[in-house]
């Protein structure tokens, strides 16, 4: 099973830890809970941001379909 968050740990010139930090697993951010030290990575959580709706228009699909339309002319060997 993969881990939910990695501690990344940054140390200074005498081999001291100056700061974590977690590394959450995509699409989650590591988010500051609001109290305690900034530079401990137990003051984090990993949180899934929420998506936002979008309804695609018209000239969306115009956007993509060029957008397609060159990379099709670009790369005529694939």
């Amino acid at each position: 099973m993969a881990p939910e968050k990695i501690v990344a740990t940054k140390f200074d010139a005498a081999g001291n830890p100056t700061r974590s930090r977690p590394v959450c697993a995509y699409p989650a951010e590591a988010v500051y809970n609001g109290s305690g030290d900034i530079n401990d990575a137990a003051n984090f959580s990993c949180r899934t941001p929420k998506l936002q709706e979008r309804t695609v228009t018209p000239s969306d699909l115009v956007n993509i379909r060029n957008s397609l339309t060159q990379r099709t002319l670009m790369l005529p060997n694939r």
